[in-house]
């Protein structure tokens, strides 16, 4: 989760970073990597009782980027980014677009 608290540029760590880990799982050969980045607000809190609690993020948003993670795992892997988050990021960053299936 990036821009918690609010920064001006979370789009941008956000996709640097997921960029920056797919590259380097890759090139280890470790894992086959699967992002998925989205931009809005999710609801982030405390989860459990007093004797096991995590904190965690909710809402839409967060469903958004876990389909946006099975469409890249289905397209061989890679980032794969919301509308919203391009938007915000294409004047910095080299993207190409998916054909809508």
């Amino acid at each position: 989760v990036f821009g918690v608290p609010a920064i001006a540029d979370a789009e941008m760590r956000a996709v640097l970073a997921a960029m920056e880990l797919e590259r380097t799982l890759r090139a280890m050969g470790l894992i086959e990597c699967a992002i998925g980045v989205s931009t809005g607000a999710v609801i982030l809190g405390p989860v459990g009782n007093h004797m096991r609690c995590e904190h965690t993020v909710h809402g839409a948003r967060i469903i958004l980027a876990a389909r946006l993670m099975q469409m890249s795992r289905r397209r061989g892997g890679g980032v794969t980014c919301c509308d919203e988050t391009y938007a915000a990021t294409m004047d910095h960053i080299d993207f190409y677009l998916l054909k809508r299936t």
